[in-house]
């Protein structure tokens, strides 16, 4: 939720000796409800980047020569809405092909 909370992970990682802590990453919960894929890490190795450069860099996306080709990030865009299918007729027995 806060830089304060991060602060208390890291504290933990410290005592308990985990040696990996810079390979996880932290955003506030409220820069991520502002922001979406767009806040800022503000710790670990990608800190001062944010989630969308993070994610674009690290997954794997369709071929851009290919006909269904899109980019990571349109993929990740908040502002669009799924569509909702509209369920069709049930078919009349004349029209099923034995």
């Amino acid at each position: 939720k806060s830089k304060g909370m991060v602060n208390s992970i890291r504290r933990a990682f410290e005592k308990y000796q985990v040696r990996d802590y810079q390979k996880h990453n932290f955003v506030t919960l409220p820069e991520f409800r502002e922001k979406g894929w767009m806040a800022p890490f503000i710790e670990g190795k990608w800190k001062g980047h944010n989630i969308g450069t993070f994610l674009s860099k690290m997954t794997a996306t369709i071929p851009l020569h290919s006909r269904y080709a899109c980019s990571t990030l349109a993929l990740l865009d908040i502002r669009k809405r799924p569509v909702i299918p509209i369920a069709s007729k049930p078919a009349e027995k004349s029209e099923i092909i034995d």
